[in-house]
């Protein structure tokens, strides 16, 4: 069995997701230049990657924290779990984000934290 780390398998996530709304730019230029580039595919493939993962509270965590940008208060408090809990659920969704996402490696595999 793979020994992810967890900890460092979120970061990249996260990083990721910090791009997206550059991306939502970049892709909006590209689609009035009438091409599409790098941008454009990116935006496709994370939505297919969100789309694709199974558990639906995952699915509602990656969306409101990370694309539509509600705050962790507003999205604990949607999905019903206290803070700790829920900084747990968001990390095995971002690392169930990572391991379906095929642009990048994202995962990390290796010691670290894995709790």
């Amino acid at each position: 069995m793979l020994n992810i780390d967890k900890r460092r398998t979120a970061n990249n996530v996260k990083a990721l997701f910090k791009k997206y709304d550059d991306l939502v730019r970049l892709s909006k230029r590209e689609q009035r230049l009438n091409h599409s580039t790098d941008a454009t595919k990116q935006l496709q493939t994370i939505a297919e990657t969100i789309n694709d993962i199974d558990i639906d509270a995952y699915r509602f965590i990656i969306e409101n924290r990370f694309i539509k940008h509600y705050s962790v208060k507003d999205v604990v408090s949607h999905v019903g779990l206290s803070k700790p809990r829920f900084n747990d659920y968001q990390n095995d969704a971002l690392v169930a984000f990572a391991e379906l996402y095929y642009l990048d490696n994202l995962v990390v595999l290796g010691g670290g934290n894995n709790g």
